[in-house]
């Protein structure tokens, strides 16, 4: 689990670190303070990920120790960072039942996938095995731009499409 910190909002008082929410909420009863800023401290790069994308405040530290627990895979990870933060959604909108659904994520670049289409015959559709040597994949890959956004989640390169 991650390790995060509780900061409170009057610098009079020290904040606590905590891993889990049943010591968050310990911790919050004793304390001297009410308000609290919460900063991620140390995990994972997919924990970080989500504390970046799911923005926990002291009300919904609960929410972000779920979202660790759901345990998203990679390419659902780089869809929610899409929807977030390239559609403007809220964590709330993206994580709800069917959101992911339609969103297509491809790990590759956009000339890759341009290429990956095109041996498919999806894109340009009708296009034959002797005439790929012979087309403009960079132009191709443009044309797919209007289309996919090209975005890098954890290190990796994504094209990504929400319908």
């Amino acid at each position: 689990m991650p390790t995060l910190h509780a900061t409170p909002y009057d610098i009079t008082y020290c904040g606590f670190y905590f891993d889990r929410v049943e010591e968050f909420e310990q911790r919050m009863e004793a304390a001297p303070f009410e308000e609290v800023e919460i900063q991620f401290i140390d995990g994972t790069e997919e924990e970080c990920l989500l504390f970046k994308l799911c923005k926990p405040h002291q009300g919904s530290v609960a929410a972000y120790y779920e979202a660790i627990e759901a345990g998203y895979e990679e390419h659902q990870l780089a869809g929610l960072s899409y929807l977030i933060e390239y559609q403007s959604m809220t964590w709330k909108d993206a994580t709800a039942e069917g959101s992911l659904e339609d969103v297509d994520v491809y790990a590759m670049t956009i000339k890759e996938l341009a290429e990956h289409f095109a041996e498919e015959g999806i894109y340009p559709a009708g296009v034959t095995e002797p005439i790929l040597p012979y087309l403009d994949y960079d132009l191709l890959a443009r044309d797919l731009s209007m289309d996919y956004t090209e975005i890098t989640c954890m290190g990796t390169t994504y094209c990504v499409r929400a319908s």
